[in-house]
């Protein structure tokens, strides 16, 4: 099969945490790849500064969930996963941007400052790679859910990997995939020069965002008043700008997913979330169930569309009630789900 392994590497990463709030379990498996290109970061900043558009200075609490889908090598993607949380963590706590204060709302404000952490992280990826000398092809997609405060969920894409939510067993989309086809996409790389054939730019490139992938990116670098730099990501064909999408979690959020695309070329939104479910109502826990959706995935493998054998990656967060635990959360889950089947 070429660049792919003839059988697949089924030895799994997985990550279980039981938290206050927003437990999780994350798993990767390399699959028919002949590398592993998936990296990932779960991070929680308990105390994060944030001056508000009034001046008015507080804290949150921020958790970083965090999806990295590598291509042309692990460079970026690992780069990504030990940096990237640190940067949007930094940003928060630069305050210098009273300018831009003074006409943002406070949610203007914040997702500006998740806009300015991606532009500078990839300027930062762009000099570690000069630094060391080295000329690479790699890129990688970014997918993000972070939770401010328990109860504002935001999620930052750039490129093909999701974010979804399962409200009462219905999924609503919380990203939307970047592709060079899309016509917003297309008219932004034909703005920039560039052109898409076959659904690619360059011919070359399935994704219209990413992170690195700098043939595809002008070596045109602005300063910020603080000093740092960043990329002009308007007039480049393949942008690393994050298209932002807020959701309000309430009671009827059951769980998040946050997944490559490795996951998402076999299972739709619907599908996945009714797989999950009915792991829960027989009384599985996150860990079975993410170890059995990496498995099962590897059985919908098609040799002749070619899905099925990328590699792996997907994080389940448990949204659950103020003061309630992860067991909790699975019993009132698996009753829920027992009532909607008419079981009891």
């Amino acid at each position: 099969m070429g660049q792919f392994l003839s059988q697949p590497l089924t030895d799994k990463t997985v990550q279980y945490e039981e938290l206050d709030k927003f437990s999780y379990c994350l798993g990767s498996m390399q699959g028919y790849r002949l590398t592993q290109e998936d990296a990932h970061s779960i991070t929680h900043y308990p105390n994060v500064n944030f001056i508000d558009v009034h001046n008015n200075q507080s804290q949150m609490d921020m958790k970083i969930y965090g999806v990295f889908d590598g291509h042309g090598g692990s460079q970026s993607s690992n780069y990504l996963s030990e940096h990237l949380p640190n940067s949007i963590y930094e940003e928060f706590n630069n305050n210098n941007n009273s300018k831009i204060r003074q006409i943002m709302t406070n949610q203007g404000l914040i997702i500006s400052k998740f806009k300015d952490s991606f532009l500078k992280t990839d300027y930062n990826l762009y000099k570690h790679y000069q630094h060391r000398h080295h000329h690479s092809n790699s890129g990688s997609t970014a997918i993000l859910g972070i939770i401010l405060n328990n109860n504002e969920l935001y999620t930052l894409n750039t490129g093909d990997s999701r974010l979804i939510t399962s409200i009462n067993g219905v999924p609503k989309n919380l990203s939307f995939d970047h592709k060079p086809n899309h016509i917003g996409e297309l008219i932004r790389i034909n703005d920039a020069g560039g052109s898409v054939s076959y659904n690619r730019v360059g011919g070359v490139l399935a994704l219209s965002r990413a992170f690195g992938d700098f043939n595809f990116k002008l070596r045109n670098f602005r300063s910020f008043n603080d000093g740092n730099n960043k990329l002009v990501s308007e007039e480049t064909q393949v942008t690393v700008e994050p298209e932002i999408i807020h959701h309000k979690i309430s009671i009827n959020d059951e769980f998040i997913i946050i997944a490559c695309d490795g996951i998402w070329d076999v299972f739709t939104n619907q599908d996945l979330i009714k797989y999950i479910r009915n792991k829960l109502v027989l009384g599985a826990k996150l860990d079975e169930i993410v170890a059995n959706l990496l498995d099962h995935t590897l059985t919908l493998a098609n040799q002749t569309t070619g899905v099925g054998f990328d590699n792996m990656s997907i994080i389940i967060i448990a949204c659950q009630y103020d003061q309630e635990s992860l067991e909790q959360w699975y019993q009132r889950m698996k009753l829920k789900i027992e009532i909607e089947k008419q079981i009891i």
